[in-house]
């Protein structure tokens, strides 16, 4: 009897031993689930997140080429628009200068066209230049903004990590 005894205490052991370890089979499984799971979020929000933030790039390049397209047609406008006046003051100019009864006023007429058009030609310089840089501005701000972003995203991983 004290074999049977034994025999039934030892049976109890391995059953509560083996009951013991599946519980702990189980816990460790279900954790290990939770985990896959919180990886799995953070991985989908994370591309979630890099997604969004490729969109913003896209359509920050969207907005520096409509800038750009804007600004060429401006800077393109202006050339036009200064070459029919150069082409029209130009042939007024001839006029005068076929006009001329004496070489006195051959020469102060054609001092005042060149005195005219070297004017005309600083002012339109300076225009392409001021519109140029205005366009510039206007490309690469939504990129510059979007860099900006960059950092900031990169400087917050690096300070939570």
């Amino acid at each position: 009897m004290a074999t049977a005894a034994k025999t039934e205490k030892t049976a109890e052991t391995v059953k509560a031993t083996a009951q013991t370890a599946i519980d702990q089979g189980k816990a460790a499984f279900e954790q290990a689930g939770v985990r896959a799971r919180e990886a799995m979020d953070r991985s989908v929000k994370s591309i979630e997140e890099l997604n969004e933030f490729s969109r913003g790039n896209v359509e920050a390049f969207v907005q520096a080429g409509k800038a750009a397209a804007q600004g060429f047609e401006k800077l393109a406008q202006g050339a036009v628009e200064f070459s029919k006046k150069n082409l029209e003051e130009g042939t007024a100019a001839v006029k005068t200068l076929t006009a001329a009864k004496t070489p006195n006023e051959f020469f102060a007429a054609s001092n005042e066209y060149a005195k005219a058009y070297f004017d005309a030609v600083v002012a339109e310089m300076s225009r392409v230049t001021e519109t140029s840089m205005k366009v510039m501005g206007e490309v690469f701000e939504p990129l510059s903004n979007r860099a900006a972003l960059a950092a900031d995203k990169i400087k917050t991983a690096a300070v939570v990590r």
